[in-house]
């Protein structure tokens, strides 16, 4: 018996060897992720697919049910190989040269471990995709361009705006489209926690399983939230389609209650309707902990997979906006006040029952007080620029309040902070000829105003609210020997934005530009963080204080 097991085991080896792959049973998950980088992989390196001539949408839903049919990875491998001999001979390239060559800094985004993967591919094929890695395109590719210095424009790419909820294969078409635009052109993949390629194939059974738009547009979010960018979102592109996917739950109810969130806890600051909310059972400086008697903490973190957010804080500003809303004119709430805990019934309005009240427009520039000036950043305009630094230069400080999105001020504000040339952020957009690697591009430098200073103190308020030209505008300003933020971190999104056009008629925000420090210290994700860290606290939420505007003020009186 002994003997007869071992040549049974001896055979078994023989059949492994000889068959190679033949044994390895993929999973249909498996077979589609594989295809989904093959195909973005040719779209964006293969010279034949980079002329546009090749409708490659069509060419990735014909070969989707030869795909799906493939057992193993000889048979996978068959049908790209078929591919690539249709698209014809890559020649070599003399001005390619490999990725040994750049720096760690420029290639930490750039992943092509597939192409050498031998659990999927046998080992010829292999080798013809990393012939053209090595050969790949250098002409201009039909699917991707450059709209702004460094950002990936895809102007040719299809909305398919006729399937307002797209077929099976249309759906997969846009997860595709989707991770290989972020795998190839998004300058912070590398900073996303989990592994892209692991992304996918979580994502792939929701698109494919979606059974309406409510499903598909559950999906959508969920994979715009997985780059954990606080730029990211999708778009409708016409008002049709934007209506469609809001009400995909049913109309929404909101609340008179306006909330902010100290900490993780949620606190009654302020309210949309006074009249309203004076009906309803909130206060000023209520802690609300269950809604629907699920713990806060909970819808927390439920909603991490749908809320695209680059870190907690801005999670947290986004959920603000939609916690005390629903698809029903009323919620149980329960909440804490005075060290009491109580549960009561909550009413929900429409927006048009509710008609929140509107706040008069801050003026852009006022006095705080004798000396110190107070700077609207979201009111102030471009052409009050001059005028309004002219007139602050004998102000012994200037409070910039950025936690309002500001124009495109910033740049002329700037030159008046200093007295020599600074370079204040470096920035790094994709390189076209190599996807996948990125490339320095110009510095911003700081040019002086000729002959005028600001000699005073330059304080920058900032916080969650505080993103992309806010935060890019805190780091011009830096360029003043005399400024100091205060507040607390920032958003983390940083850099001009790309947009990817989706079936559905939809299309979906990233990221598109690096923006670092002088140093290359990162913005993204960890945001800016404050000289001074100032955070509001319930007790001055319910006395109505800005505690953040306080400490500026207490900041600009004293001495630096």
């Amino acid at each position: 018996m002994k003997f007869a097991a071992t040549q049974v085991s001896f055979l078994l080896l023989i059949v492994f060897l000889v068959t190679g792959h033949s044994a390895v049973a993929l999973t249909e998950t498996e077979r589609l992720a594989s295809w989904a980088k093959i195909w973005g992989f040719l779209k964006y390196y293969h010279p034949e697919v980079a002329k546009g001539e090749r409708d490659w949408d069509q060419q990735m839903i014909t070969l989707l049910p030869e795909v799906r049919m493939a057992a193993t990875p000889e048979e996978l491998s068959t049908i790209y190989a078929k591919l690539l001999e249709q698209l014809g001979p890559v020649t070599n390239c003399k001005k390619c040269g490999s990725e040994e060559k750049i720096s760690v800094w420029h290639r930490r985004n750039l992943d092509l471990s597939f192409l050498a993967d031998s659990r999927m591919l046998t080992p010829a094929l292999q080798q013809k995709l990393l012939h053209l890695k090595n050969n790949r395109n250098q002409q201009p590719n039909f699917y991707v361009k450059t709209r702004l210095p460094g950002v990936a424009h895809f102007s040719n790419e299809k909305y398919y705006e006729e399937m307002l909820f797209p077929s099976e294969e249309y759906r997969l078409l846009a997860l595709f489209r989707y991770w290989n635009a972020i795998h190839y052109f998004f300058p912070y993949k590398y900073a996303i926690d989990r592994d892209w390629n692991q992304v996918l194939e979580t994502l792939i059974p929701l698109f494919k399983d979606a059974k309406d738009l409510r499903a598909y547009n559950s999906a959508l979010w969920q994979m715009v939230s997985s780059v954990q960018d606080s730029h990211s979102l999708f778009v409708a592109k016409s008002p049709e389609t934007l209506k469609a996917h809001r009400n995909v739950n049913g109309t929404g109810y909101i609340s008179p209650y306006a909330i902010s969130f100290v900490g993780r806890k949620p606190v009654v600051s302020g309210f949309r309707n006074d009249s309203v909310a004076a009906l309803g059972p909130l206060q000023l400086g209520d802690v609300i902990t269950h809604l629907n008697h699920l713990p806060v903490d909970s819808i927390i973190e439920r909603s991490k997979i749908s809320i695209p957010a680059s870190n907690q804080a801005t999670l947290l500003r986004s959920l603000k906006n939609t916690l005390l809303t629903g698809y029903t004119p009323e919620m149980d709430i329960t909440f804490e006040r005075n060290g009491r805990s109580v549960t009561q019934k909550l009413r929900l309005y429409r927006y048009n029952e509710l008609r929140p009240k509107r706040n008069q427009p801050a003026p852009a520039v006022s006095w705080v007080e004798d000396g110190i000036a107070y700077v609207h950043m979201g009111n102030l305009k471009e052409t009050q620029v001059d005028s309004t630094m002219q007139s602050l230069m004998t102000s012994k400080a200037i409070i910039f309040d950025l936690r309002y999105y500001p124009q495109l001020t910033g740049f002329k504000i700037a030159p008046y902070l200093t007295s020599k040339k600074v370079v204040k952020t470096l920035a790094t957009g994709p390189d076209f000829t190599f996807p996948g690697i990125f490339q320095s591009l110009k510095p911003a430098v700081i040019q002086p105003v000729k002959g005028v200073c600001y000699k005073g103190k330059v304080i920058m308020i900032m916080n969650e609210d505080t993103q992309s030209r806010g935060e890019y505008t805190v780091m011009l300003f830096k360029a003043s020997p005399r400024s100091m933020t205060v507040g607390s971190h920032t958003a983390g999104a940083d850099g001009n934005v790309a947009y990817l056009p989706l079936p559905g008629g939809v299309e979906a925000v990233f990221t598109g530009l690096g923006v670092y420090y002088p140093n290359r210290q990162e913005t993204q994700r960890v945001g800016l963080l404050p000289d001074i860290e100032v955070k509001p606290t319930i007790k001055g939420i319910k006395d109505q204080r800005d505690e953040l505007l306080e400490k500026a003020l207490q900041v600009a009186r004293t001495e630096m």
